[in-house]
């Protein structure tokens, strides 16, 4: 995946988390970063599949945009909702903005502005997780090493946890939390949360979080506590080999470029161009995909 910037904090080793209507976390192998672009090139531990090519349908399936006969003020508001969306002829675009008295330099600038950053959903995009945790009482004594006095039915610490996989927290069915090894006051609501094992790992969201002391296992110590949304999976973990990847970041990403030749009757610009005008000449130029580094031009006509 292409990052914007090149001070992108991601390293090989990384877990990155990518959260769109499905989930997957995976291990970063490779970064490289490209100064000139401006961007940071973050290879994965699997290789995704190629986009598809990009193609701009002739006739975009979108409704027909409407002539609004009231008199708004050009916003950012007014281009997303009436404008962005909607199929215009340029006559009709223009004249709209001509009749209401709308900048074309600014109505450009705007449509590219926000064609260029749509909105993402807050719990949408890849995310960097800045803190690994183990989870309390990872680093506790073996119970059999614990005097007789202490350990078995009635005593202090009742129950092997070398022998069985405890739970990650042992509260009232469905409180779903888990208490990490040390206080992380940088881990917030909202943000994910990976578990991992050598051979499993389960995403989640954090809930609440709060910072507790807690006494158990032989050891005490102040905690932090996450109440996550969901408890599937908690059997697959244990106390000592588990990792919490938390703190997660969202990262931005870099547009991704097109790179397919151009072809066909049809061309599409980067940006709005008020200028346009029906049978007008236009010169295509650019260097040939059949033939490296050499530049033609072809002068085209718009239809009629």
């Amino acid at each position: 995946m292409i990052l914007s910037g090149v001070t992108v904090d991601v390293n090989p080793g990384d877990l990155i988390l990518i959260a769109e209507e499905s989930k997957e976390a995976k291990r970063v192998v490779k970064v490289t970063r490209d100064a000139a672009r401006g961007e940071t090139r973050v290879d994965l531990h699997e290789d995704p599949p190629d986009p598809p090519p990009f193609r701009m349908p002739l006739w975009p399936p979108w409704p027909i945009g409407i002539f609004l006969t009231d008199r708004p003020n050009l916003t950012d508001t007014l281009v997303a909702s009436n404008i962005l969306g909607f199929s215009w002829r340029q006559d009709d675009l223009h004249a709209l903005a001509i009749v209401h008295r709308w900048s074309l330099p600014a109505l450009t600038i705007n449509l590219g502005r926000q064609a260029a950053h749509r909105p993402v959903a807050p719990d949408h995009g890849v995310f960097a997780f800045r803190q690994r945790a183990a989870i309390f009482g990872h680093n506790a004594p073996k119970w059999l090493s614990l005097p007789t006095t202490q350990r078995g039915q009635g005593n202090a610490y009742p129950d092997d946890w070398d022998s069985s996989p405890p739970k990650l927290a042992d509260e009232e069915p469905g409180t779903r939390a888990i208490y990490l090894d040390r206080t992380y006051p940088e881990v917030i609501k909202g943000s994910w949360v990976v578990l991992e094992s050598q051979y499993r790992h389960k995403i989640y969201r954090v809930e609440e979080t709060g910072e507790t002391s807690r006494a158990e296992f032989a050891l005490s110590g102040k905690t932090t506590r996450l109440q996550l949304d969901s408890d599937d999976g908690f059997s697959d973990f244990t106390l000592r080999n588990t990792t919490a990847y938390v703190q997660s970041e969202k990262l931005e990403l870099a547009d991704l470029p097109i790179l397919e030749p151009v072809e066909g009757a049809s061309v599409t610009l980067d940006r709005t161009y008020f200028g346009l005008k029906i049978g007008q000449k236009v010169a295509l130029t650019g260097t040939r995909a059949d033939l490296d580094g050499v530049v033609e031009t072809e002068v085209l006509t718009t239809p009629t």
